[in-house]
């Protein structure tokens, strides 16, 4: 069972094992963990939910854009505002703990001072999230305002993790690199979808068509390190079979998303019938790259 699963399961036809991804596993791992960090299995959990909320950022941008765009209204205003739920639980818990998460307090500096950095941001995108599930629409200004913070806020996250692993004190080996990168992938498709609907919404369209080739292209390079290794990367070949078997269900997935997105990255718009069928496809994209994860995170 996922953490994801245990809080929610996103509305609509796939309900996604996906947002709180460890809720069963957490109580184990808290119950009389001390700082935590000093655990293997512990770290791997903290940093899998840290890096959970660098795909949070993207998730509720293009939640907030398929509204925009009245894309599956009613559904994705429900999903907006439990993505905003989980970021903002996630990250007070990964300051002062959260038992069902799976959190210890945090009482490494420069984890806290990373986290202040987020704490800073997240309150002007939260506010603009609230605003808009409130009026059950996303403004112009709203999107602008999205367009503003999440990546600031996604940089901010990120240091979040890197910050977690300095401070474990040690080495980075080739499986913590396929750990964070497995993450990442979460990330990405999120965020190569928020890219696609930005072209949609004709915003920025020049910087997003080259911002959604680039994302495509690291996304697809990633998945075959994972899959296959890459020294280059520093990526361990996948190490078990059920994560083989699990990334290549991705692989799968990845082959029928990546025709529908490609051909925006150098022109045109999808019409809303495209956007639903990809959106869909994009959240199961997610749901099973987040399986793999867990995986990774329980090696």
């Amino acid at each position: 069972m996922s953490w994801f699963s245990c809080f929610e399961r996103p509305a609509g036809k796939h309900t996604g094992r996906l947002i709180i991804m460890a809720c069963v596993i957490a109580l184990g791992v808290v119950a009389g963990a001390g700082p935590g960090l000093a655990q293997t299995k512990s770290l791997n959990h903290v940093i899998n939910l840290a890096g959970m909320q660098r795909m949070l950022t993207q998730k509720i941008s293009k939640e907030s854009l398929l509204v925009a765009l009245g894309i599956d209204r009613d559904e994705n205003l429900l999903n907006l505002e439990k993505t905003r739920t989980l970021f903002d639980r996630t990250l007070k818990g990964l300051r002062n703990g959260d038992a069902l998460l799976g959190l210890p307090p945090t009482t490494e500096p420069e984890v806290l001072d990373q986290l202040r950095k987020v704490e800073e941001l997240w309150p002007l995108l939260d506010t603009v999230v609230r605003n808009s599930v409130a009026g059950q629409n996303v403004t112009a200004e709203g999107i602008d305002t999205i367009v503003e913070l999440n990546l600031p806020l996604l940089q901010a996250t990120d240091d979040t993790v890197k910050a977690y692993n300095s401070a474990s004190g040690g080495l980075v080996s080739m499986l913590t690199v396929a750990l964070n990168l497995s993450g990442q992938q979460r990330m990405l498709s999120q965020k190569m979808l928020k890219e696609y609907l930005l072209i949609a919404y004709g915003y920025e369209e020049r910087n997003n068509r080259r911002n959604l080739r680039g994302t495509i292209k690291l996304f697809d390079r990633t998945l075959q390190g994972l899959i296959k290794g890459d020294n280059d990367q520093g990526i361990l070949r996948a190490p078990t079979p059920e994560i083989r078997a699990r990334l290549r269900v991705v692989e799968r997935l990845w082959d029928e998303i990546r025709p529908q997105l490609e051909p925006f990255g150098r022109a045109g718009k999808p019409d809303p019938g495209a956007i639903a069928k990809v959106a869909q496809a994009s959240s199961l994209l997610l749901e099973e790259m987040n399986d793999a994860v867990t995986l990774y995170e329980h090696l």
